[in-house]
């Protein structure tokens, strides 16, 4: 069954390459993405956040290019593979920046951690907020909060 499936789609009539089908799906991303960017540039209310959200929609166009790109020259895959890795970190940064924002900027996240923190009531209740399994949250006047993992004792 599989040698006649195979003989089928290797007649000259029939022979679809992989990067014609990848081509039409970063095409179809393409377009998303545009769609996207135009509905932003349409409204743009907010350009401090909307140019996060923008950041973070280009990921799958990026993906989607890069996978393409490696169909044509799989000798680079190593390489856009290691440039897929980077902008997904930058998304996460970019993400990570988007929630302080949206909960009211590093002041206001830094203030409520600090309630927190100092709220004897919820000591009682949940322990130390700031312990995780092996580390503690520390502040340092000169160098800001740093994570010290120890030892339990």
């Amino acid at each position: 069954m599989f040698r006649s499936l195979k003989v089928y789609f290797c007649q000259e009539e029939h022979n679809f390459p992989p990067f014609l089908y990848s081509g039409v799906c970063v095409g179809v991303v393409l377009a998303q993405t545009l769609f996207i960017f135009h509905q932003h540039f349409s409204k743009w209310t907010l350009p401090h956040l909307q140019i996060i959200y923008l950041r973070i929609s280009l990921l799958p166009l990026v993906f989607s290019l890069l996978a393409f790109i490696s169909l044509f020259h799989p000798h680079t895959y190593s390489f856009l593979d290691a440039l897929r890795h980077i902008y997904e970190g930058y998304t996460l940064y970019a993400f990570a920046s988007l929630m302080i924002l949206h909960s009211g900027g590093d002041e206001e996240v830094e203030d409520a951690f600090t309630r927190v923190r100092d709220d004897t009531s919820l000591r009682l209740i949940y322990g130390n907020p700031f312990r995780f399994p092996c580390c503690e949250l520390y502040h340092f006047e000169d160098s800001g909060t740093t994570l010290r993992c120890h030892s339990e004792e």
